[in-house]
């Protein structure tokens, strides 16, 4: 009698599976991950890694971020003072925008994240990652 109810549940996700395919040739997309990883643009860096600025003045720690989730983002300056911020990440892994909101910490500029409306454009090639606060000021990151 197991071995009756195994192989109606064998034939019973099968079906399952062949129906979720359909005919037309589609893919079956299963987000497992509930999108928490991210897949780089090129060969290189994923935009969910940590990330330090060029001229080795701070870094940002994106690890814990997800597209579309509020989470807390660290920047840490080479002095060791921090800002952690909330950000909402949107778009893909080459290209997007951020918002940082609730901004403290004990870096002394800190609060002027949230001052400038916390909005930033974001680009990443696998091997850098540009944010740019306003057309004139923008970060890179390797």
């Amino acid at each position: 009698m197991g071995m009756k109810f195994a192989k109606l549940i064998l034939a019973s996700a099968a079906a399952l599976l062949l129906a979720a395919c359909g005919t037309g040739g589609g893919t079956l997309d299963l987000k497992v991950d509930n999108n928490t990883t991210s897949t780089p643009p090129a060969q290189g860096k994923v935009l969910f890694s940590l990330w330090m600025e060029t001229g080795n003045l701070y870094q940002i720690d994106l690890r814990n971020s997800q597209f579309g989730v509020t989470s807390n983002v660290t920047l840490t300056t080479f002095t060791g003072q921090n800002c952690i911020c909330q950000m909402l990440i949107q778009g893909t892994d080459a290209a997007g925008q951020a918002t940082l909101s609730n901004c403290a910490g004990s870096y002394s500029n800190c609060a002027q994240f949230n001052s400038t409306g916390g909005s930033a454009t974001y680009t990443n090639n696998g091997t850098t990652l540009q944010i740019c606060a306003a057309v004139n000021s923008c970060d890179t990151f390797n």
